[in-house]
């Protein structure tokens, strides 16, 4: 949880709401293997925010560039500190 992925999805259903066409993709999973029920309640959160068009969430991933490549903004959610909104530079965007 101290990922804050369940904070970051309400912010998602704020913007779907001003922005139907936005898009937004989740990457990582549960670390090390703990926390498996997190992963459940991020789903059942998206259906429950109506957001299943908007947002994927792919789970963890061992090339993460190729994301902040596609990316537009490159958010850092967690509540353990400051949460971090990056614009992803590396798209040349």
């Amino acid at each position: 949880r101290w990922k804050g992925v369940h904070v970051f999805l309400d912010a998602a259903a704020q913007v779907v709401r001003n922005r139907p066409d936005s898009c937004f993709i989740v990457v990582g999973g549960a670390l090390f293997g703990l926390e498996e029920e997190y992963v459940l309640e991020l789903q059942q959160q998206v259906d429950r925010l109506r957001l299943g068009e908007a947002v994927r969430l792919v789970g963890f991933q061992s090339d993460v560039f190729r994301f902040y490549l596609a990316a537009d903004i490159v958010v850092h959610s967690s509540i353990a500190g400051k949460c971090q909104i990056v614009r992803s530079s590396s798209s040349g965007r």
